[in-house]
């Protein structure tokens, strides 16, 4: 979204496409517009207009450029014969149907995948708190860093997880039977949600499945319909809603009185000689409870990023970057 509002706001674009999974943006440019709006002119005759006009794209090219650049993002310019089949694919991605078929793709990765047949169960997780696909990698290699998983699988549209446990079934049938499976495929989900809990993630079990257990084998969905599955989901986002509506009002009740003081004390000059002003005072108590009441997740998630993955994502930048402006003032 932010790449596409970028490069929407370049004069004369009519349509701007961006697509996270391929790393590709196309715009529509409508060329009298751009020229209308930049101010600028094509040349007389035939030889000069053609050379005016390729000037004009190059600027154009340059002003994509630097609007994905603005909001901190690289980028290159692709020539027309680059790589078209990922440009077409982009194309395609972006008009994929909505969240329900992206759900039905997720299941059929795994559903597909070779290592199911040889499984002795899989487990469905609902994961909370990823933002992005550094987030993804680091859930997916919690999940595969358990003993007994072979295969895990992260999306960040569905907020799901799926991971295949590895064949055992064979061996503990013939010691404890089917039940001893299936406790067997309760315990590796168990200890998956909680390495994924470890990693800064809300994780929760909504099916645990133990597969080739021939008439006392269980249903494919272990239970859990179509419709759980959606109220599971629409309760996971409204929960998830509420904690970031809930964490504005309460840095809105300390950050209004905030801004209040410092636009209405900025004329005010003070002796700081004889120590901060009482203001100062104030602004310091107000802006605390925001920084690190307000703050909390982006620390302990920056934290668990790490010290479990050595990855320094989004929640570092943010608790780096408030923690200088708070240090600073």
């Amino acid at each position: 979204t932010t790449v596409h509002n970028a490069l929407l706001s370049i004069p004369g674009v009519t349509e701007a496409r961006a697509t996270h999974a391929t790393s590709f943006a196309t715009v529509t440019v409508d060329m009298d517009k751009y020229i209308e709006e930049e101010g600028l002119t094509t040349g007389k005759d035939g030889e000069e207009q053609e050379l005016q006009e390729t000037k004009i794209k190059q600027k154009i090219e340059e002003d994509a450029l630097d609007a994905v650049e603005c909001v901190g993002f690289d980028a290159t310019v692709l020539g027309p014969n680059d790589i078209l089949e990922d440009i077409e694919k982009a194309k395609t991605m972006e008009t994929a149907p909505p969240t329900s078929i992206i759900e039905d793709d997720f299941d059929e990765k795994i559903e597909s995948s070779s290592i199911v047949t040889n499984s002795s169960g899989k487990a469905t997780f609902q994961v909370g708190g990823m933002s992005c696909a550094v987030c993804t990698g680091r859930v997916e290699r919690a999940l595969l860093s358990v003993d007994g998983v072979v295969e895990a699988s992260v999306s960040l549209p569905t907020s799901r997880a799926r991971v295949v446990f590895e064949d055992f079934s064979q061996h503990i049938l013939k010691e404890g039977g089917p039940e001893a499976v299936k406790k067997k495929v309760s315990m590796l989900a168990e200890l998956c949600a909680s390495e994924v809990q470890q990693g800064g993630y809300n994780c929760e079990i909504i099916s645990a499945i133990a597969l080739g257990l021939s008439d006392t084998e269980e249903d494919d969905d272990g239970g859990v319909t179509l419709a759980d599955n959606a109220a599971r989901m629409e309760s996971a986002r409204k929960e998830e809603m509420k904690f970031w509506r809930d964490l504005l009002a309460t840095a809105c009740i300390f950050t209004i009185p905030l801004v209040a003081i410092h636009f209405s004390t900025a004329k005010i000059e003070h002796d700081h000689n004889h120590g901060p002003a009482w203001f100062e005072w104030v602004s310091l108590i107000l802006a605390t409870p925001v920084q690190f009441g307000v703050g909390k997740k982006f620390y302990v998630s920056a934290y668990h990023s790490f010290v479990n993955g050595k990855v320094l994502g989004m929640d570092f930048l943010v608790a780096m970057g408030t923690t200088a402006a708070y240090a600073y003032s």
